[in-house]
């Protein structure tokens, strides 16, 4: 049962999927629309999910359930990575992108692996005041707090030369 992005509780659970690139007005009406008619059919054991979906930053697919109405299991997980599975291969973008961190460096944002993110460290391109996506976040009030977070107030915070290091 598809529920409206900020409708959605802020315990209701998360999954983030990076696209590889910035995505198009287009791709983003096109995703949306897809997107939007796999949560509406989206169950668990036969029961309708309330659940939700939206595109953020013109880069993030963003799948979300209210666990309270009912929970997400095993098969209706499998069920979504499945569909970003049919998606990728009808659109041709990756969203499958584990082991990159999403960074807005300059206004544009991309992904890097973490030994990327060291190698812009030492060029001084990254600190502890660019912007990340914490793909971490576990529930949709975690996500509307701290999504985009500077890298120094992150995990990702140990991958970043100190000023005192170089």
């Amino acid at each position: 049962m598809y529920t409206e992005f900020e409708n959605m509780e802020g315990t209701s659970r998360v999954w983030i999927y990076p696209a590889e690139r910035k995505l198009t007005p287009e791709e983003i009406s096109d995703i949306s629309s897809k997107s939007k008619d796999f949560v509406e059919k989206w169950t668990a054991h036969n029961v309708a999910l309330h659940a939700s979906c939206e595109v953020l930053f013109k880069r993030f697919l963003i799948l979300t359930v209210d666990e309270n109405a009912h929970g997400a299991s095993g098969c209706s997980i499998d069920s979504s990575v499945r569909f970003i599975h049919q998606l990728e291969e009808e659109t041709g973008i990756g969203f499958m992108n584990g082991g990159k961190v999403a960074l807005e460096i300059e206004d544009d944002i991309s992904l890097y692996t973490t030994a990327e993110v060291k190698k812009l460290s030492s060029q001084h391109l990254v600190n502890e005041n660019t912007y990340m996506f914490d793909h971490l976040v576990k529930n949709v009030a975690e996500l509307r707090e701290r999504f985009r977070i500077k890298a120094g107030q992150s995990w990702l915070n140990r991958f970043i030369m100190k000023k005192e290091e170089v």
